[in-house]
């Protein structure tokens, strides 16, 4: 009785069922990954795996630098106009961009990969500034849609998303050299959600935004538009573009010290049983804190806290989280090389440790977005500065002190599950703070 007295309520509440429709679509598109991982795992190797992982931490950089991280401001403004006006200024900032960013990766293409420790790297790095500009105009618009209520056509967009990433990475191995379908999938997958998200209906409708119309505001008084929402969001542009810059740090330093201390061989393991772990996040994680962002700062709006929005939230995420990832703690090792192929049997290792802070990550970062809500500005960098400086740290005893990659990932997991934490409770202060 208990249980259908929950799920009548859960299908009561609007928040819930938003919730619903972004995870559904999670579900199918992680589905298609899980489905697809075991063979792309047979027919690229480790180090093709390796590779990509040092092409995405690049990446991370470029998304933050190109766009200053605008597009995540689209759900904020009280005017859509406003909102209009920060998709047309991720969509000119990202042609610009990568306009002029792509010759400056080509011309020192080799100088960044040696840097990095993997020349193998050079022929990709000039794809870096255009996956960049489609990634990020990719999410402005996913959050204009959520903006708007659409979240089944957001939900869809996940699966689009995830099935021109497979797609492409399938393809590519049989019609170019390895690991290209790798590199190209990201990119890709972003246009893939971009077209379905701004496709014309058949009904004609023009709740959707259409890309052709966008296009068309280019150059009118649109401007003037797009000039107010970089000066209304400058401050907080600045803030999130810090604490995302430290973030890429963060996930870059473990990947350069991997390959330059065990090879890339290694690399490649961990990169998978990162990878794989977080596939619950995108499962369910991202669906909640998105749908908890949209409610969140409406609260805020109307001068009120979120607490209960929190409250509600964190229960559930730790409801989900600690059956899942207390399986995966268990099983990985033996998992791993069954799914993945013998191959991947460090990877399982890797996973069974590193599923501890991947926990702590899950019931935290849907949640992370709070302190955005009450403008803490300061808190987003000062917390990604700790984890840079920590991070590096733990990097860094580990060469000193000769550890082993299984010595170095047991620490990198340790401090992560600490910073999490931290973050755990800051947020939980930040929805329960005066909102007048």
């Amino acid at each position: 009785m208990n249980i259908l007295d929950t799920v009548r309520r859960l299908k009561a509440s609007s928040y819930w069922r938003d919730i619903a429709w972004l995870a559904s679509g999670n579900v199918v598109a992680q589905g298609i990954a899980v489905v697809a991982m075991p063979l792309l795992t047979r027919l690229y190797t480790p180090t093709d795996f390796a590779l990509q992982n040092l092409f995405l931490q690049i990446l991370g950089f470029a998304v933050v630098l190109l766009t200053c991280r605008f597009e995540y401001f689209v759900q904020l403004p009280k005017q859509e106009s406003d909102a209009t006006g920060l998709l047309l200024l991720v969509l000119s900032m990202g042609i610009a961009g990568s306009a002029v960013a792509t010759p400056l990766f080509w011309i020192f293409r080799h100088t960044l990969a040696t840097w990095i420790g993997a020349p193998t790297l050079t022929a990709w790095l000039s794809l870096v500034p255009l996956t960049a500009a489609l990634m990020s105009f990719s999410i402005a618009v996913q959050n204009f849609a959520q903006r708007r209520g659409q979240y089944r056509l957001s939900s869809s967009s996940e699966i689009v998303n995830k099935a021109s990433f497979v797609g492409t990475a399938l393809a590519g191995f049989w019609a170019f050299k390895a690991p290209a379908g790798l590199m190209l999938a990201s990119a890709a997958g972003a246009f893939g959600k971009i077209v379905w998200l701004t496709r014309v209906p058949r009904s004609g409708s023009s709740a959707r935004l259409h890309l052709g119309g966008l296009f068309d505001q280019l150059g009118t008084e649109k401007f003037a538009s797009v000039r107010r929402a970089a000066a209304s969001y400058s401050h907080l542009s600045g803030s999130v573009v810090i604490s995302h810059l430290l973030l890429a740090c963060t996930t870059l330093i473990p990947s350069i010290f991997i390959v330059r201390a065990y090879g890339s061989e290694s690399l490649g393991q961990f990169a998978l049983a990162s990878t794989t772990l977080f596939l619950p996040a995108g499962l369910i994680g991202n669906a909640i804190g998105q749908v908890y962002y949209q409610r969140a700062a409406a609260r805020r709006a109307e001068r009120k806290d979120f607490g209960d929005l929190w409250r509600a939230t964190a229960r559930r995420l730790l409801m989900v989280g600690i059956p899942v990832y207390g399986l995966l703690a268990l099983l990985s090792r033996w998992a791993y090389p069954f799914i993945f192929g013998h191959s991947w049997l460090d990877a399982g290792r890797f996973a069974s440790v590193l599923s501890i802070s991947a926990f702590f990550s899950f019931i935290t970062s849907p949640l992370d977005r709070g302190c955005l809500v009450v403008g803490a500005w300061a808190y987003i960098p000062l917390w990604h500065a700790a984890r840079v400086l920590s991070t590096g740290a733990v990097a860094w005893v580990a060469w000193r002190n000769g550890w082993n990659v299984n010595s170095f990932v047991v620490a990198l997991v340790a401090q992560m599950s600490i910073l999490y934490l931290v973050d755990y409770w800051a947020e939980h202060r930040f929805a329960f703070s005066d909102a007048r």
